[in-house]
């Protein structure tokens, strides 16, 4: 504590003797790239602190990789190319997703990401003082589980709380990405943009145009099923912005700013927010809401050169439901889009096939740990959805429908939990009584090196049915028989005759706590059909 005290007392007599010139001469940095001096754009500090932001989530790409490798000499030679206005973007590496729609992906080079989050921090501060508060997209504090809790709240108040007719309008912007208007987009920025070199940085990203030498990866074939509008490879770089880039995001909430400015201050909408390029007004009036949305249509083209796509565009009750990021917005509740139940049925039907098969007339169930862990990393980013809506009944129907689920997970109140996830034993006793508490009414066949081995009571049952001649017994366990593994098939038959369900331990050879790790490797059962005749 004298030591503290006396540290801060010296920092403090420090400042008092700096005069108010030194202090103003002294670049601002307080942690974050967007609070910098002007005059020090360029410093390596804020490469280097632009560089960290960008390795944070990308460290383990090749490109991030072979940057890393030679670290200081390559932000020395990025800097003197900024420095000297010598700096130009490489080629983007574009590959197409297919869910839920075909849409191409250009990814920057980790070195020009660095350059990316350099532009975004150091323009970030000054816009956010800009955009309206119920503009959600890409922006701190917000998303799109905020964005969706606004609606419900505003669709509430717009009503009060269902006392009144309320309607809502549900606009989408046709293409937009694709649609952006290069040029507008640089004026807009460089408005108010005294600094020349941040002036000339934003017309090298903006004005790039990575659809001219790209890697393309993946499959190839899918680039032909995106439409010629939605697409980069037919803008000539006049217009458009690729999907996947970091200044992308925050360009299209600057370019949008003026529609919400005018909505706001024009059209006096007072309950309106907006994510991307979806637009959600509230009004009382149905007529008003036409009126907007005719005035909304002229401003886009006269101002942005966009226009509204019609084949979304939905105009009707609140109590209705509307159909916002991945939810059914209602004033009482929320519910999870169908065709978002749907795309995990359709998941959770491909690894049922995978973790189940016939063998010999009997249904084998598999435990690949690969396949589960995915498997686990679906369900759970899923459920992670569906919390925050009305899901419970959704669920449990899940577990009664597939069996998948009721085998490898339980539901421990809203938290998704593995039922084959092991602790860590001290011995091979404690091992041995856990799998035969998981599984009591089946017969375990327990690895242990080059045999199977049998236990206890299922020991005494293993030599009376399966003609095993006993062994050494081991302590704790009780009576001991086996049979080598090379016999695992013809032992699997016999027992399948007697019991309804034989459960095969596998060694994983790994050592976890003080035993050797084992885990769950097949099922085996006489069932020939499961739930709905599916395996």
């Amino acid at each position: 504590m004298r030591f503290r005290r006396r540290q801060l007392q010296f920092q403090k007599r420090q400042a008092e003797l700096e005069s108010p010139v030194q202090r103003q001469q002294q670049p601002r940095f307080a942690g974050a790239v967007g609070q910098m001096d002007d005059a020090e754009l360029f410093s390596m500090k804020n490469l280097y602190q632009a560089y960290g932001n960008c390795r944070r989530t990308k460290r383990g790409s090749r490109t991030a990789l072979q940057f890393e490798l030679h670290a200081e000499e390559n932000l020395i030679k990025l800097q003197e190319e900024l420095k000297t206005r010598t700096y130009s973007p490489l080629p983007s590496t574009c590959f197409v997703t297919e869910s839920p729609k075909p849409r191409e992906i250009f990814a920057a080079h980790f070195r020009d990401r660095i350059v990316h989050h350099l532009l975004v921090g150091y323009l970030e501060p000054r816009w956010e003082r800009q955009f309206i508060h119920d503009s959600y997209a890409c922006r701190k504090g917000k998303g799109t589980h905020a964005a969706v809790l606004r609606l419900q709240q505003f669709m509430r108040k717009v009503s009060h709380n269902s006392s009144m007719p309320a309607f809502y309008l549900h606009l989408d912007i046709r293409s937009f990405f694709v649609s952006i208007d290069k040029q507008i987009l640089y004026d807009m920025l460089c408005r108010s943009e005294k600094n020349p070199e941040m002036a000339w940085l934003i017309g090298v990203v903006i004005f790039n145009n990575p659809a001219e030498n790209p890697i393309k990866k993946g499959q190839l074939s899918l680039f032909e099923e995106i439409p010629k509008h939605k697409s980069l490879f037919y803008t000539e770089g006049r217009t458009g912005l690729p999907i996947g880039n970091y200044t992308s995001q925050f360009f299209a909430n600057v370019y949008l700013n003026e529609l919400d400015q005018f909505v706001k201050h024009r059209l006096k909408c007072r309950y309106y927010l907006r994510y991307v390029d979806d637009l959600v007004l509230l009004g009382n009036d149905r007529n008003e809401l036409q009126v907007w949305e005719t005035a909304i249509k002229e401003f886009l083209t006269a101002r942005l050169r966009l226009e509204l796509n019609r084949n979304v565009r939905r105009l009707a009750s609140i109590h209705t439901g509307c159909n916002f990021l991945g939810y059914i917005v209602r004033p009482t509740h929320l519910t999870v889009r169908r065709r978002v139940v749907n795309n995990l049925k359709t998941k959770i039907i491909q690894y049922q096939s995978r973790l189940a098969y016939r063998w010999n007339d009997f249904a084998v169930f598999k435990h690949e740990e690969k396949q589960v862990s995915k498997l686990y990393s679906v369900i759970a980013s899923y459920l992670g959805q569906f919390v925050h809506a009305s899901t419970h009944r959704l669920v449990c129907s899940l577990f009664q429908r597939y069996w998948v689920l009721n085998r490898y997970f339980v539901m421990d109140g809203k938290v998704l939990k593995r039922l084959d996830q092991l602790h860590r034993f001290h011995t091979l006793s404690g091992q041995y009584r856990w799998f035969c508490w998981r599984y009591f009414q089946s017969i375990i066949f327990f690895q242990v090196g080059r045999y199977f081995e049998f236990y206890g009571r299922q020991g005494k049952i293993a030599q009376d049915f399966l003609h095993l001649r006993p062994g050494k017994s081991r302590l704790r366990l009780g009576v001991r028989t086996g049979f080598p593994v090379d016999q695992l098939e013809k032992y699997i038959r016999m027992a399948l005759t007697i019991w309804h369900q034989v459960v095969l331990i596998r060694q994983t050879g790994r050592v976890s706590g003080y035993v050797m790790e084992r885990r769950v490797h097949s099922i085996f059962t006489r069932e020939m059909c499961l739930q709905k005749g599916k395996l």
